[in-house]
């Protein structure tokens, strides 16, 4: 069996132009994992979330617009469980987010996500994970201007 996240599931759950948001009330911890010989992740000892020696795959890059034209990437990772099948799902934001702020999705990036972690990996290891509490705010709602 297919993992779901391998299906491209996550990736095509989201839509051009959806408009999210942190929720105020989202909690932010520390995501540790280390890299294997092969490529791959794993979750490390220590780490605030997860399970330690889980398999985590980077599985996209989102690039989001603030209502003031800013750009934002976030990185989404994969937590499998034993069997290979979706246990979580963590945002990594390249940016700091902030709660009840409007984030438009104009843009999303599966094969170049490597590439962007990659370009990032000091800041990967100096930020907080988000888990849970990325709400979409609402369909194709544009972001209102202040």
């Amino acid at each position: 069996m297919v993992p779901i996240w391998a299906m491209g599931s996550h990736l095509a759950e989201v839509e051009l132009d959806d408009v999210y948001e942190l929720s105020a009330s989202a909690t932010r911890a520390r995501l540790s994992f280390r890299p294997l010989d092969d490529g791959s992740f794993r979750i490390a000892e220590g780490s605030e979330l997860g399970t330690q020696g889980a398999p985590l795959y980077l599985d996209s890059a989102l690039i989001f617009m603030t209502p003031d034209g800013h750009n934002t990437e976030i990185l989404v990772l994969v937590e499998t469980d034993a069997t290979g099948h979706l246990a979580q799902i963590y945002m990594l934001p390249l940016a700091p987010l902030a709660p009840d702020t409007e984030y438009q999705l104009v843009g999303t990036d599966r094969d170049g996500a490597r590439a962007v972690c990659a370009g990032r990996v000091r800041q990967l290891f100096t930020r907080h994970a988000y888990h849970a509490g990325f709400r979409r705010a609402g369909p194709n709602r544009a972001p209102q201007t202040r």
